[in-house]
């Protein structure tokens, strides 16, 4: 899956239309109105690799649901064991303080070990965005897990 970057959306698959150009709301919420939902937090069966997920931005303590669909991320990772249970999940979003020096993309855990962590327990749903086969995604099975990763690319416009 290759990736472009262009005003106005951070980033897409190359090819496909843009999940914010239609709608209502902040662009998240576009790309949960525009884009086939393939899960939620109560069933994962059908995430894969590229799958955008959305977010409560809620921050630390008690979720609030005003800031559900406030905050993104692509999954890059997702190990499976042998009964199909989600042992590591990882997705790649943006972070951090805008001028800290320390904000950016960056790779954060969703499900390590098999249990949630921070952005793990903050799962509004998940999209399918690409309509592609992805051709850069990896699978391997070992005894215990099924692991899927893929590698990104950013190009021009």
């Amino acid at each position: 899956m290759v990736f472009q970057a262009r005003p106005g959306l951070q980033i897409r698959p190359s090819g496909e239309s843009d999940p914010v150009a239609k709608g209502t709301g902040r662009g998240v919420e576009r790309i949960a109105q525009n884009l086939p939902k393939v899960g939620d937090i109560g069933d994962m069966s059908k995430v894969v690799v590229g799958t955008v997920v959305a977010l409560n931005n809620t921050g630390k303590g008690e979720l609030k649901p005003e800031y559900d669909f406030r905050h993104t991320g692509i999954i890059s990772e997702v190990i499976r064991g042998d009964d199909g249970r989600i042992i590591s999940m990882k997705m790649i979003d943006s972070g951090g303080t805008a001028g800290s020096g320390a904000s950016g993309p960056r790779v954060s855990e969703l499900i390590t070990n098999g249990e949630s962590q921070y952005w793990g327990n903050r799962i509004n749903g998940f999209y399918k965005w690409d309509t592609k086969p992805d051709t850069g995604a990896q699978s391997t099975n070992t005894a215990n897990a099924v692991t899927t990763k893929a590698n990104f690319t950013c190009e021009p416009k």
